[in-house]
Formats: C-alpha cells, structure tokens, sequence
C-alpha cells in the first residue's frame, strides 16, 4: 500500500458544481482503481491538496492522468511513500474546502500549503473518526 500527498494550482476559480464534477468522477474513478483519499480545495488561494492511497503502480499511473487535467498546473509531488494501512479506507474521495480564515500566508502572500500538508490530512482523518 502506498500514498501520494500533492499540491497544485487551480487554473480558474472553482465553482460548487465544478467541485461536485471533480469528486463525482474521482469518486467513480478511484472506486474501480481500488483507490482512497482526501481532496482539499483553498477557494481564495485556488489551490488544492490530494492525499491518495492504494498500490504504487496504481497511484502514479492516477497521477500522470491528473497532471494531465487542465483544471489545474503546477503539480508538486509533496511526498510519497509506503503505509501499513489506509488514513481513508470508506472514502473513494474524501473532500473539504478551506474557507480564508482557515489559510495562512507568506509574506509574499502566497499560500503556505505545503509546509503543513501532513498536519491538514492528519488533523482532518481524525476528524472522520
């Protein structure tokens, strides 16, 4: 079993009904690959967070396809590696949206996303529990 943890930049504002497209394929999608994970929209910094979990091979083939998806750019893989069990084994799509006073920025005003990646994922699998 392995996890992927990445961030990237939305190419436009996202609307409800483009997130509610996203996780309606994603859920369908990762359901037949046997994939689990989190999706987090940042609605005022257009950005999002994915976790995925499921078999190595599946995850960076999924990722290839989602580097693809012009709905975003700028895919940083934040980490990968292996887990004994899955943060998300009854979700196909787990998803949350970040309103602005849940972000946090630099100085140069972007968002600091991917230095608390883990403790995003970490703060909101607990919260399913």
């Amino acid at each position: 079993m392995h996890e992927l943890m990445y961030v990237s930049s939305a190419t436009r504002v996202m609307t409800p009904e483009d997130i509610l497209r996203i996780l309606e394929t994603a859920r369908r999608n990762n359901l037949e690959l046997g994939v689990t994970g989190l999706l987090i929209y940042h609605h005022d910094h257009q950005q999002f967070m994915q976790l995925l979990e499921g078999q190595k091979e599946v995850i960076f083939k999924l990722l290839e396809r989602l580097k693809a998806d012009d709905r975003h750019r700028e895919v940083d893989v934040m980490y990968d590696g292996p887990i004994s069990f899955r943060g998300f084994p009854n979700w196909t799509m787990a998803f949350r949206a970040l309103p602005d006073t849940e972000g946090r920025t630099q100085s140069s005003g972007k968002p600091m996303l991917s230095s608390d990646v883990r403790q995003v994922f970490d703060r909101f699998r607990a919260s399913l529990d």
